[in-house]
């Protein structure tokens, strides 16, 4: 659905702050922009949780720890143990990066025991599971046969890189059990209105401030542009 108000644009945006280099007080920076923006979700390193949670708490903004990013090669074990201590933590929702090694390797009983398990985690916790796709080292075949282990598993949200041959590809695969993420962050309103036209349900971003000013810029024309009408 198209945003029409700014709310509706903002509540769909996840602020991505993975960058390995970043201070506890940029990220702090970031949280309290966020908050004062009011998107939906930030988007933060496992190591940043716990304090992430604390400048958020009582803003009905989303704390999304990440477990196996960026390339989630780590054993099942060790992608397992991280997604559980998050949930331990207090995580309602967790970014889990799918293995394309092992999708390549067309390993698939792998990648479906570790999804069920994941999956199986946060349910229990009454949390919300996204799969990270890194989607463009994968074939279409791969794409495919990912996406139904997900919808299998019971899986609630995939986030992928993009475009519209894999959004063609990939929408007539959800059977409205799977939501969609935009996981390639957009730098621009116009980005991110075609987006969400598109049918992703939520759109990763690494800025939303010059997003959102666009947008509020965008609907005080509109309103200035309404017809008067007369009594």
């Amino acid at each position: 659905m198209t945003p029409d108000t700014y709310e509706s644009l903002a509540k769909r945006l996840d602020v991505r702050l993975l960058d390995p280099w970043w201070s506890a007080d940029q990220v702090f920076e970031a949280c309290s922009t966020a908050r004062a923006l009011g998107v939906r979700a930030v988007v933060v390193r496992p190591c940043d949780f716990e304090l992430a949670g604390q400048w958020l708490a009582n803003s009905g903004i989303a704390v999304v720890p990440t477990a196996g990013y960026p390339h989630g090669v780590s054993n099942t074990s060790a992608k397992l143990y991280e997604l559980r201590d998050l949930l331990r933590l207090g995580a309602k929702e967790v970014e889990l990066t799918l293995s394309p090694a092992r999708m390549l390797s067309r390993q698939f009983q792998h990648v479906e025991a570790e999804l069920m398990q994941a999956a199986k985690s946060c349910h229990e916790a009454g949390a919300r599971l996204t799969v990270l796709y890194n989607s463009a080292h994968m074939g279409d075949d791969q794409k495919i046969i990912a996406t139904k282990i997900s919808r299998r598993t019971e899986v609630d949200v995939l986030a992928m890189d993009g475009g519209d041959a894999e959004l063609a590809l990939m929408q007539p695969l959800l059977k409205e059990v799977l939501q969609l993420r935009l996981a390639t962050p957009v730098t621009d309103l116009d980005q991110a209105l075609a987006a969400l036209e598109a049918g992703y349900e939520t759109i990763a971003v690494t800025d939303a401030a010059p997003i959102l000013e666009a947008w509020k810029s965008r609907l005080e024309q509109q309103e200035k542009q309404q017809p008067v009408t007369s009594l």
